[in-house]
């Protein structure tokens, strides 16, 4: 949880500072440099989520087991199996990223061995479990399909790839201008 936590503050905080998300998300504790927008609704998040399983003990229910075994099966379904989504948009990704790389066949070679692995974990994500946990890794597919509408139709600044050659993909492609930011008002 902890890990989650963490990682997912820093992505809130990405997202808002790219402007695909409120910009609030993106402020920053003036002490300490951590992202405080973020945690807050983390937080909030958190909160809400220990208030629902404590009051609604039927919540995702397991025959046998009791509700806290229950919660967590459903928690730990929904972050794995988003997990391995990312490591499948890694792999696929990488074929594009190491075309033009030396060593490109095994780079590809590895990427594709990637894309199988995670291919099989998906499989057996949703083989064989049993209802209402098979419903998470359909909530955490529902999360994609939401974060790609928000990228599609929110315009965030552009990539740091245009503007820094150590990032772009193709450095000859890169602009090399001055990366603009807009600090968040606090």
């Amino acid at each position: 949880a902890l890990g989650t936590g963490v990682s997912s503050t820093r992505g809130l905080f990405a997202l808002g500072r790219d402007r695909r998300l409120p910009a609030p998300l993106a402020a920053v504790s003036a002490e300490r440099g951590t992202p405080v927008g973020a945690i807050v609704v983390l937080g909030v998040l958190a909160t809400a989520n220990i208030v629902i399983t404590q009051n609604w003990p039927s919540l995702f229910a397991l025959t046998g087991f009791p509700h806290y075994f229950a919660i967590f099966s459903w928690d730990s379904t929904f972050g794995g199996f988003a997990l391995i989504v990312v490591y499948l948009a890694m792999s696929v990704g990488s074929i594009r990223s190491f075309a033009a790389a030396k060593g490109r066949v095994l780079a590809v070679l590895a990427a594709l061995v990637g894309i199988a692995i995670t291919g099989g974990a998906i499989y057996a994500s949703l083989d064989k479990v049993p209802r209402p946990t098979l419903y998470a890794p359909y909530a955490a597919l529902g999360v994609l399909v939401v974060g790609i509408l928000i990228a599609l139709f929110t315009r965030g600044r552009t990539p740091a790839a245009m503007h820094l050659e150590d990032l772009a993909v193709n450095p000859e492609l890169a602009r090399l201008e001055p990366l603009r930011v807009a600090s968040p008002k606090r």
